[in-house]
């Protein structure tokens, strides 16, 4: 039995030895896996190649051209992620044309997410920072929400004032004018179109000033007003797929179906827009009047498809313009909190001065008060010592001025005459005002007779027994005696008698 449980014991030991080399093990592969993956990630190589990309995609974007290489710039995002703390303009910029890319290839939440980190991580780049914010508001445009894509373009126009791009500022004023225009406020859209067609030195973005004031005109149904600002942009080959639109939706609703079904052909031929398309196909459908029921179904089914495509695209616009308010509520929520953070840190730190402060000086004004209290109880002693001294050498003068008046009450001649009790007291307070006070204690003590306290008094002066005997009238050995008895009822020995008195008074 005893065989079996050691063998146990051993076994058992055996095996947490083992599970414990084992999870060493493992957990020494997965740090070095996850420093080679740093390492990796962070290799120079591959940060340079991805800056290099980065690099050539601003050039193109300068250049007015976009660089389509998805795959390399998700790379570089990619390569660029680990080293963004210390490359952050880098990949910003990474961020911004990956995600611009990803709009191009409808999938706009992704496209917000990157953009969204390419706007934390510009800095101070705000022509960076501009585009970024034209092209979220180019979201939520083409989601239909006018009034956030009109306060994402000011943003944008903010950011590029700082960055003194003024060609883009106004570019973003045309964009919110057209904003405007798309929600019919006329003030706002005319002051933009003034602002642009005043001051803006571009010719080009002058001559497009005019599109949002002819989609103001559609949008508010004065349909002849817009097509005026349609053939005025189709003068100067400018918006021409916009032109041809407008033209054909006015003619539309103004039932001249000829010169609509016109324009939607050529809509139908030269654009690629989903909104633009599935407007025209609804005029062609309803409009063209030489077309057969052939055609008819076929533009009615490609309207359809067109249909259900831009409510798949609209579902995904409308997830990415709402993850993006809910990050810029997010982004407000924890700027107050960081806020409201700093204000109570402050404030705490501020009363943690102020308690410290405090006890600081509770400390300082304890000190003084044991420094007060040292003094004071120094200067205490020092005049205690002096009350001391002062009362000791009063005890010693008093003491020697008895003792004089002893002497000179042993050398008064009448002394040992016979003389009454009054006489000998009122002369003893002539004297000395102690004797009286010796009397007074001396007749408290209920014990003692008269002739006993007069005892008392005489030898207190001084005087021997045989001159004691002759003042009281008494025998010698009547005075030893007597003597005797006083010690006795004072609880002393009869030669400590005289001491006994001086203590009593206070020598």
């Amino acid at each position: 039995m005893l065989f079996i449980c050691v063998c146990g014991k051993n076994i058992v030991s055996l095996q947490a030895n083992t599970m414990r080399t084992a999870y060493r093990h493992t957990m020494t592969v997965m740090i070095l896996v996850v420093v080679s993956v740093l390492i990796s990630a962070c290799s120079p190589q591959r940060r340079q190649q991805a800056e290099m990309t980065v690099a050539r995609a601003d050039s193109l974007r300068a250049a007015g051209q976009y660089y389509n290489d998805s795959a390399a710039l998700a790379e570089a995002v990619k390569a660029l992620r680990p080293v963004r703390l210390f490359h952050p303009n880098s990949y910003a910029h990474a961020c911004y044309h990956y995600g611009r890319m990803l709009i191009d290839a409808n999938s706009p939440l992704p496209a917000v997410e990157q953009l969204l980190q390419a706007e934390q991580y510009a800095g101070k780049d705000y022509i960076l920072r501009g585009h970024v914010y034209s092209n979220l508001a180019y979201l939520a445009q083409m989601e239909l929400r006018w009034p956030i894509a009109y306060d994402i373009y000011q943003q944008a126009g903010n950011c590029f004032i700082q960055g003194k791009d003024t060609v883009s500022y106004y570019v973003s004023l045309y964009a919110m004018a057209i904003m405007s225009a798309y929600a019919r406020s006329h003030d706002s859209t005319f002051v933009l179109i003034d602002s642009i067609r005043s001051n803006c030195r571009d010719s080009k973005i002058r001559i497009d000033a005019f599109a949002p004031a002819m989609q103001f005109y559609m949008r508010t149904h004065q349909y002849e007003v817009a097509i005026q600002y349609a053939d005025s942009l189709l003068e100067y080959e400018s918006h021409q797929s916009l032109s041809w639109i407008t033209k054909a939706q006015a003619y539309h609703y103004l039932d001249q179906k000829d010169s609509a079904c016109f324009y939607a052909e050529k809509v139908v031929a030269t654009d690629s827009e989903l909104f633009n398309l599935r407007s025209a196909y609804y005029i062609l459908t309803n409009d063209d009047p030489n077309a057969d029921k052939e055609l008819i179904k076929q533009r009615a089914a490609t309207r359809a498809d067109i249909q259900h495509e831009m409510q798949h695209r609209q579902a995904e616009l409308t997830q990415a313009v709402d993850y993006y308010l809910h990050e810029q509520q997010a982004r407000k929520r924890r700027k107050i909190a960081l806020f409201i953070g700093i204000f109570v840190g402050i404030a705490l730190l501020l009363a943690g001065l102020l308690l410290y402060r405090r006890r600081r000086k509770h400390k300082r004004d304890i000190i003084n008060l044991h420094k007060q209290n040292k003094s004071l109880q120094q200067t205490n002693k020092e005049l205690l010592s002096e009350q001391e001294e002062l009362y000791r050498r009063q005890k010693q003068n008093s003491y020697q001025q008895f003792e004089e008046t002893c002497r000179v009450l042993c050398a008064y001649k009448d002394l040992k005459n016979e003389i009454h009790w009054n006489d000998y007291q009122t002369l003893c307070g002539f004297m000395d005002l102690k004797f009286n006070r010796i009397i007074t204690k001396l007749q408290a003590m209920t014990t003692l007779k008269e002739a006993e306290v007069r005892l008392c008094v005489l030898v207190l002066i001084g005087l021997p027994s045989k001159e004691i005997a002759e003042v009281m009238l008494y025998s010698p050995k009547s005075i030893g005696r007597m003597k005797e008895n006083v010690a006795n009822k004072l609880g002393i020995h009869g030669s400590q008698l005289r001491a006994y008195l001086l203590q009593i008074m206070g020598f």
